[in-house]
């Protein structure tokens, strides 16, 4: 039975889009979703999910076939036993030969180590008639084995003259600033530009710029808060690049005396979330990042 093509409603660059829809015309056991928090990989696993199971991305949290793991709130890592979990069930459930069974694991690289080679038990020795779908923000956080083992499909950002066309009926300023503010990073990009206040991307968003412009002692307190959530903090630092990013280009563009500040920020946040991919202390990093970043005013 050939894939159900879910991608028409999503923004994708095109070589994104050519290589999902190579991959849902010829799909292999482990598909591995690279990208930067608000790259919308998870919406484009989802997308490719209900593809395979011939079913409606927003039904498929109702579908049986169709598994999510995730990090739970308040934990930074993905466990063994979520692994083992899944692997008792794939054992118990009985495989139906005409219905693809099919495992997400969202930010598969907070796998922790016991956890990724569980799953590497289970993806060298694939179950009957089931497909893996890992998201990741890049494949350095997971073990050469399993990357070795999956199709990698890397969500590129898009173009601003797609986005355009994309959202023809908004007003072009208001996509231009979504844009470069999100550095084309899609899901990042149309969530700006949604009316979903709540949206936990946005709601990032709005934090880091309010981190940005706030007095060190206020900054402390904030970074405290936000290091309290490991799966909110890398939104909120996702976010603070994207922010800095987007005022860095601006600044090196015109000219101005900030934009070696804001270079510094940038590396400092690349810094620290290198730092939090190796196990760092999720308290110290917000501190080092309240102490260490500069100030900046934001227009």
């Amino acid at each position: 039975m050939m894939a159900k093509n879910n991608l028409g409603n999503l923004l994708l660059s095109s070589p994104t889009r050519k290589m999902a829809e190579v991959y849902l015309a010829s799909p292999t056991t482990a598909l591995l979703i690279t990208g930067a928090a608000g790259s919308g990989k998870f919406t484009l696993a989802r997308a490719i999910s209900a593809g395979l199971l011939q079913d409606s991305a927003d039904h498929l949290d109702l579908n049986p076939n169709f598994t999510l793991v995730q990090p739970h709130s308040g934990q930074s890592e993905i466990s063994i036993d979520a692994v083992r979990n899944i692997r008792r069930m794939l054992a118990l459930k009985k495989p139906d030969h005409e219905r693809l069974r099919l495992i997400v694991f969202e930010n598969a690289d907070r796998m922790s180590e016991e956890a990724q080679n569980a799953l590497l038990k289970t993806l060298e020795e694939p179950p009957t008639n089931t497909t893996f779908i890992l998201t990741s923000s890049t494949s350095s956080g997971l073990l050469p084995t399993i990357v070795s083992r999956t199709w990698n499909l890397s969500v590129q950002p898009v173009s601003l003259s797609m986005a355009n066309s994309f959202y023809e009926d908004l007003n072009t300023k208001d996509v231009q600033k979504a844009w470069s503010l999100s550095g084309g990073a899609p899901g990042l990009f149309s969530t700006l530009l949604s009316d979903d206040a709540s949206h936990p991307l946005k709601e990032a968003v709005d934090r880091a710029k309010r981190f940005i412009s706030s007095p060190v002692y206020e900054r402390i307190i904030q970074a405290d808060q936000e290091a309290g959530d490991p799966n909110s903090f890398w939104l909120f630092l996702e976010a603070l690049l994207k922010i800095t990013t987007a005022l860095h280009r601006q600044s090196a563009k015109q000219g101005s005396r900030h934009a070696a500040i804001l270079l510094k920020n940038r590396k400092l946040i690349i810094g620290l979330q290198k730092n939090l991919e190796v196990r760092a202390n999720y308290r110290l990093v917000g501190l080092e990042l309240a102490l260490s970043l500069k100030s900046v005013k934001l227009v």
